[in-house]
């Protein structure tokens, strides 16, 4: 069964740059997410960004590592992105995320990587993530992301 939900953005506290020395936060379409490995599951929820840039879902090399997984063991992938050139380290693990208070797992093939470790907030992109739904729709003026999901 397919169900349409939609999610406000969420306000992340961004530090005023010299580009931008008034903006104190930025809106982004993003879930609380945590990761489960071999029955262990990560014991603080965190955010993972609806990225429609990512071509994978990626998460911090510390969060893999405090659930057991050693990262560098790993199929590695090269990547350029927001936090620069890095590797991208591959296992299986089941991604949890909250819509609207209830949770939605799913299994998901997914890069750990160290650049993500200072942003503690992870990447729900196309292999993993918007391949599983049905479609993904970004408004960032409404500031609303709108899934379609299958729940059954």
């Amino acid at each position: 069964m397919i169900q349409t939900v939609s999610v406000p953005y969420i306000r992340f506290f961004v530090p005023p740059s010299p580009a931008f020395p008034t903006r104190s936060f930025v809106d982004r379409p993003a879930l609380v997410t945590n990761i489960e490995y071999r029955g262990k599951i990560f014991p603080i929820n965190f955010f993972s960004i609806i990225d429609s840039g990512a071509d994978s879902c990626v998460f911090p090399a510390s969060i893999g590592r405090h659930i057991g997984i050693d990262v560098q063991s790993g199929l590695a992938e090269a990547t350029a992105g927001v936090t620069g050139s890095d590797t991208a380290y591959y296992h299986l693990v089941k991604v949890w995320v909250s819509i609207q208070g209830k949770w939605y797992s799913f299994d998901c093939y997914a890069g750990f990587m160290d650049g993500l470790d200072q942003l503690s907030t992870g990447l729900l992109g196309h292999h993993g993530f918007f391949n599983l739904c049905e479609s993904v729709s970004l408004d960032s003026k409404q500031k609303i992301v709108t899934l379609q999901i299958d729940v059954a």
